[in-house]
């Protein structure tokens, strides 16, 4: 019985729907039979060029754009049957009509789907037939306007971006196929079209915050649809750089996205689909077996030879869909990055851990980039104490040694792991041979890696307490060899005890495994031991912090110097920026100072650090450019005037080659 007054009542609202669609119909053709004709505009709309058709059909429908929507009827047919060129300058023109009709503060309504309350009168029932024909007109526009996108011209792909992203920020009207398009082009073959589709929905989510949800939505339905691995890059380098907060889900949303390009990622690795980056580094690294296997499945068959069935899928293009470390890193970030605002972390994560172990073998044997990606997110789900986190500690302390630390720009991203673990760890000799070894490796690494390392320290020592200790006492346990001369360190000596010989070497075997079982029985520290709990870390003063006291570079000596009279640090800056080589350049970058576009430089008062400020008042990094350029300006040599008549000898010369050419010719 419900179910049949239900249908009557909908085919009652169908007859009546149709009742006044056909009733506006009337009106609107009662209202345009006493409109006013204008000879001139219909005569340069038949017969005048292309640009006078255009502007007089753009001119009659915004003169009245309820009775005239016949003519933008006429304007969307001429871009469905027109040239590229009038693609072009019909997207321009039209881009401005729609921005002016469309409403700024809701879509478009159907007439089938709208309400009316009320009594309902003839204007109202026209206004609602010229919204719904205006939706499908502005569709047909925006579809016109995504073939522009694929134009083989950049400029014109360009421009037909920036037309969409312009309709995109200032009307809400299908938001969601604008938002599709520009998603769609950071698959653009072209750098230039695939950068710009990225710039634009950053410049979105800055103007519309609320959209952020939306195109996180895109780009994932974009990425299921089987990209390239340039594309793929390109999509999660963006989803990096979304700004995320709590109040909206779009965390959870980033963090289902990661888990399905993981699980790919993992599935292309069992199936060996490889990247030939992803081969390249597999050969570099300790697998070198591993990668030349690799190599040689991807090998093309000779000519004349013909491949076999089964390679088929193995030999891949170079942009094919891939196993690839980069990828399997930029998923570990962002999912690290979006955990302080996931709603419900345990449980969003909790579906990573099943392949934990997975993750420990790509840290194993990934690139650096890539192992620090993979230990930085096992420790988000890791419980200090467990045996996952022992393992992180063991691999992160063998990581310091990576040969790829001194050329790499991931060296912070490590320095940081190493803080973490630090003040997670509740075991001193692990935590004392990650301190130690971190500083030994960053001291011979460039200064702003270091400065990352020494400011680390001051929240670790005063957590620490034991730490902070070893520090304390390295004024009694560390002696240093100084060479007046020039200032180097030439030895360290600990308080240690002497190398075993060759007789205590050869101990009991019971000896050496209590020995390997008990840290309590290690009596001397050994700096390369596999295991940091072993390797008696805790037995010696924390040398280190003080032997960079003396460091050849003026802000780690200040920073170091600071650190061990004070046990803290004073400077708030970046050091992976401040202490860059790149600040160093900048400071004699500007030869033309008045040159620059909105500074004001009229003068030498100006430069950072002037010859002739005392040295009262300036910093450390301050001072030593000062004395920097007053070595310079010592060192300039300066211009003597030659008397001839005072150079003996040049004159002796010439007198003798005055007497030869007189006994020659005289």
């Amino acid at each position: 019985m419900g179910k049949k007054r239900a249908d009557k009542v909908a085919k009652a609202a169908v007859q009546n729907t149709t009742e006044l669609k056909e009733r506006a119909q009337k009106a609107l053709k009662v209202l345009v039979e006493h409109k006013k004709a204008d000879p001139m505009m219909d005569k340069m709309a038949r017969s005048g060029t292309f640009m006078d058709r255009i502007n007089a059909l753009s001119y009659g429908f915004l003169n009245e754009p309820h009775t005239n929507i016949a003519y933008l009827e006429e304007l969307v047919h001429l871009m469905d049957d027109g040239t590229r060129h009038h693609l072009h300058d019909l997207m321009k023109h039209l881009l401005d009509v729609f921005l002016e009709v469309l409403p700024k503060d809701r879509e478009l309504i159907r007439f089938d789907e709208r309400k009316f309350e009320g009594k309902i009168t003839d204007g109202a029932l026209v206004m609602a037939l010229y919204e719904d024909k205006l939706k499908p007109l502005y569709l047909r526009y925006l579809r016109n306007v995504e073939k522009m996108s694929y134009d083989t011209i950049v400029k014109r792909r360009l421009d037909a971006m920036r037309t969409l992203f312009k309709l995109l920020t200032d009307k809400p009207e299908q938001s969601s196929v604008i938002l599709a398009i520009i998603v769609s082009k950071i698959g653009d073959p072209e750098k230039k079209v695939s950068s710009e589709a990225v710039h634009l929905l950053a410049r979105t989510l800055g103007i519309h915050h609320d959209k952020a949800v939306d195109v996180a939505i895109a780009v994932d339905k974009f990425m299921q649809s089987g990209l390239k691995m340039t594309s793929l890059k390109h999509c999660l380098t963006f989803m990096s750089q979304m700004s995320l907060t709590k109040k909206m889900p779009i965390a959870d949303q980033l963090v289902g996205t990661y888990f399905t390009v993981f699980m790919t990622q993992l599935k292309l690795r069992e199936l060996g689909h490889y990247s030939a980056s992803a081969i390249q580094e597999s050969i570099k690294l300790a697998d070198a077996k591993k990668g030349r296997e690799l190599a040689k499945k991807t090998k093309k068959p000779r000519k004349g030879k013909k491949k076999p069935a089964a390679a088929a899928d193995e030999t891949r293009g170079a942009d094919d869909l891939s196993y690839d470390p980069a990828i399997v890193a930029l998923v570990l970030k962002g999912l690290a990055r979006a955990g302080p605002f996931i709603a419900d972390k345990k449980k969003a994560l909790a579906r990573f851990e099943t392949h934990a172990n997975a993750l420990f073998e790509l840290a194993r044997t990934s690139p650096l980039a890539t192992s620090i990606a993979c230990l930085s997110f096992l420790m988000e789900i890791a419980d200090p104490g467990t045996p996952m986190f022992q393992h992180i500690v063991l691999l992160t302390y063998r990581l310091l040694l990576s040969p790829e630390l001194h050329h790499t720009a991931h060296g912070t991203e490590l320095v940081g792991l190493v803080a973490k673990i630090v003040l997670a760890d509740k075991e001193l000799e692990r935590s004392a041979a990650l301190v130690k070894r971190m500083l030994q490796v960053t001291m011979i690494e460039p200064s702003a890696l270091l400065c990352e390392a020494v400011i680390r320290l001051p929240p670790i020592l005063r957590q620490r307490k034991e730490i902070g200790a070893m520090l304390m006492a390295t004024a009694r346990t560390v002696e240093l060899e100084v060479d007046e001369e020039d200032g180097l360190i030439l030895n360290v000596a600990a308080h240690q005890p002497e190398p075993e010989s060759a007789e205590t070497a050869d101990s009991d075997d019971d000896e050496a495994k209590a020995k390997r079982a008990d840290p309590s029985a290690v009596t001397a520290y050994d700096p390369v031991c596999p295991n940091p709990r072993l390797s008696g870390s805790n037995r010696v003063a924390l040398w280190e912090a003080h032997a960079l006291t003396r460091h050849y570079h003026p802000s780690v000596r200040a920073i170091t110097d600071e650190l061990a009279r004070k046990g803290k640090i004073g400077f708030k800056g970046t050091p992976s920026v401040d202490f860059a080589f790149i600040q160093y350049l900048n400071r004699f970058a500007d030869k033309k100072a008045k040159a620059r576009v909105g500074v004001d430089a009229p003068g030498i008062s100006h430069v950072g650090v002037p010859v002739k400020r005392k040295a009262a008042g300036l910093d450390d990094v301050e001072e030593f450019f000062k004395t920097f350029e007053q070595v310079k300006t010592t060192r300039e040599s300066t211009k003597v005037q030659w008397n001839v008549e005072d150079d003996d000898e040049y004159m002796e010369i010439m007198e003798q080659e005055m007497e030869k050419i007189d006994d020659e010719y005289m």
